[in-house]
């Protein structure tokens, strides 16, 4: 516990070194659950465009951090086994450093259940796995069955779990079509897969705000519409946004001289 809190101090300390003033705040909040500084205002514009989840720590975080580890380790030749073990330990890292909230060890969790099915070269079934974290989750804090955030964090992850499977068996393209996307041009192919990820993210976001609506009116008395486009127009920033803060935390033993351009980056996508 000294060591992790000795490098969650390190990393706060070289955000505030590196990152632009003005956006220390939000860097601090969005990378390592630090929402102390943000002021209230912020906190209200969040809210009131459906997009707070953002500022808490959470499985997206864990899945963004998860996904650029396992490339960047791909992309220099790692095999699957070895870039899945190091994926968990960054993970399971990176949670203890955001201080373990339910949301971050659910996921963290399905990394380690995800990371097991490859180790033994075993399948599991997403839903499957999500119902044997929420018993240890439950096993180890009965009371957080009565969270919201809780509530939502299963009820989201369920519903995309639900939605990656549907799509697998009902968008996947036939021998024709397939054939038919070959003899398309570049220009054509970039554009189509514009489209299917434009497709994905509306059914996405759709989805998750439509389930989980009765869950954030309940517990958070608020009712926001425009969180479906806010978070549509969120999603494709979000990952420039946090790839930039991670250098700057994986940065935290190097010079700040040499690390100060890193900062100036990740200050211009803060201001997106």
């Amino acid at each position: 516990a000294g060591c992790i809190d000795w490098l969650h101090q390190r990393c706060l300390k070289r955000l505030h070194e590196i990152v632009p003033e003005s956006n220390q705040p939000l860097a601090s909040s969005l990378l390592l659950g630090a929402r102390e500084a943000l002021s209230q205002q912020t906190v209200n514009a969040f809210a009131d465009t459906g997009s707070a989840h953002i500022l808490a720590i959470s499985g997206l975080h864990i899945g963004l951090v998860a996904t650029a580890v396992f490339y960047v380790l791909r992309l220099f030749g790692c095999s699957l086994r070895i870039s899945w073990l190091i994926v968990i330990i960054v993970v399971t890292i990176y949670a203890c450093l955001t201080g373990g909230a339910i949301p971050v060890v659910r996921a963290t969790m399905l990394m380690w259940v995800a990371g097991l099915g490859v180790w033994t070269r075993r399948r599991f079934v997403g839903l499957h796995a999500l119902a044997i974290v929420g018993i240890v989750l439950l096993l180890w804090s009965p009371a957080s069955i009565v969270s919201v955030g809780m509530l939502l964090s299963f009820l989201a992850t369920a519903v995309l779990i639900s939605l990656g499977v549907w799509c697998r068996d009902h968008w996947g393209d036939d021998s024709i079509t397939q054939l038919a996307k070959e003899k398309r041009s570049w220009i054509q192919r970039i554009l189509y897969r514009f489209f299917d990820a434009s497709r994905w993210f509306v059914l996405l976001s759709a989805s998750v705000w439509i389930v989980s609506v009765p869950l954030v009116i309940v517990g958070f008395h608020r009712f926001v519409p425009i969180a479906i486009g806010t978070n549509i127009l969120i999603a494709p920033l979000l990952p420039c946004v946090m790839a930039s803060g991670f250098v700057c935390l994986v940065s935290v033993f190097l010079p700040v001289s040499v690390c100060k351009p890193l900062g100036d980056a990740a200050g211009f996508f803060f201001d997106l």
